[in-house]
C-alpha cells in the first residue's frame, strides 16, 4: 500500500508545477495590454485634404472615435503621397482603420510602417559607377 501514495504524491507535485507556470504566464499576458503599435498608410496628395477635412474635423473625429494618435505627414521619398501616421492600442488602431476604410474605399491600408524606405536614386548611381 505505501508504494501507491508515492505516486499520489509525484502526481499532485506535477499539478503544482502546473499551476505555478500557468500564473506566471497570466503574469505576463497582463504585461502585453499595454501593447502600443504604430500604423502608417500611404495616402495619394488628392485624397489627403479630404483625410484631414475642413479645419482638420475629420482627423478629430477620428482621434475622438478612437483615441489613437494621428497626424499626417510628408515624406521626402514619396512625391506624389503623403503618410498618415496613426499610433495607439490595437484596438484604437483597427478602429481608426474601419472608419478611414468606410469613407475611403480605394484607400490602401496596408501598414507601410514595417517596410523600408525605397532605395534612394543615388545609391543606384554608385553602384553603376562602381562596376566601372
Amino acid at each position: 500500500g505505501s508504494g501507491e501514495n508515492n505516486v499520489d504524491f509525484l502526481d499532485s507535485g506535477c499539478a503544482m508545477r502546473k499551476t505555478v507556470t500557468r500564473q506566471n504566464s497570466k503574469l505576463g499576458g497582463e504585461s502585453s495590454k499595454s501593447d502600443f503599435i504604430i500604423w502608417e498608410i500611404e495616402v495619394p496628395k488628392e485624397l489627403v485634404g479630404r483625410l484631414i477635412g475642413r479645419q482638420g474635423r475629420f482627423m478629430s473625429f477620428l482621434r475622438q472615435a478612437s483615441g489613437a494618435k494621428i497626424y499626417v505627414s510628408t515624406l521626402p521619398y514619396f512625391h506624389d503621397s503623403q503618410v498618415c501616421h496613426i499610433e495607439g492600442s490595437p484596438h484604437q488602431v483597427e478602429k481608426v482603420l474601419s472608419l478611414i476604410g468606410k469613407k475611403f474605399k480605394e484607400l490602401s491600408l496596408t501598414n507601410i510602417y514595417a517596410l523600408p524606405p525605397p532605395a534612394p536614386l543615388t545609391l543606384h548611381s554608385l553602384l553603376m559607377t562602381a562596376w566601372v
